[in-house]
């Protein structure tokens, strides 16, 4: 089904932009789309990739994959660790995503690590949807490059650096040395 209306009132979305809108506001200007497609939409804002059926998600879902595939080979290559009991299974196979992740491993900084895998998962989403413009698979990643703009939105400095202050200053209460805690992957 062709959603014009749908596509033709989402406001712009450009990476590392504030995000335009709330995850509530594009579900209102999503109403429109049938049962089924609204189906396919909550498995990507509810990050349930694995259930949808269109062939955007199965796209997506494979995509999906490799990139996380390609970072648990990096890390367990950075640790001497075997990946292949974290691997999953996916279809195809896209040189450019293997790139991607390899240059994103390249970056010191974990922040700019995530920004790259990121922007690969946002031209993923573009490419995608491509064959698409007015239909289900432009909704969908809109939805992916939403969700991708509102998770940079919530990741504020101030907040990291606070959980590192708890993990350091709780750390050094606690048991626990303190290479424990620097070698501590840290999520913010």
């Amino acid at each position: 089904m062709e959603y014009f209306y749908v596509i033709a009132s989402l406001p712009m979305l450009n990476f590392g932009d504030k995000p335009p809108l709330t995850q509530e506001e594009f579900e209102a200007c999503c109403s429109p789309l049938t049962e089924e497609d609204a189906l396919e939409l909550r498995c990507i804002l509810d990050e349930r990739i694995d259930e949808g059926l269109s062939p955007f998600m199965e796209k997506w879902r494979n995509a999906e994959r490799q990139i996380r595939d390609a970072v648990v080979i990096a890390r367990a290559g950075k640790r001497n660790v075997d990946a292949a009991a974290y691997l999953k299974e996916y279809s195809g196979f896209d040189l450019s995503i293997e790139r991607e992740v390899e240059e994103a491993w390249t970056k010191g900084n974990p922040l700019d690590r995530e920004s790259a895998l990121d922007r690969c998962r946002w031209r993923l989403a573009d490419e995608i949807s491509l064959g698409d413009p007015f239909g289900l698979a432009s909704v969908l990643a809109y939805a992916v490059k939403l969700k991708i703009l509102l998770r940079w939105a919530a990741l504020e400095e101030e907040k990291g650096q606070q959980r590192i202050e708890e993990l350091i200053v709780g750390g050094l209460t606690e048991e626990g040395s303190m290479s424990e805690i620097m070698s501590e992957e840290v999520t913010v």
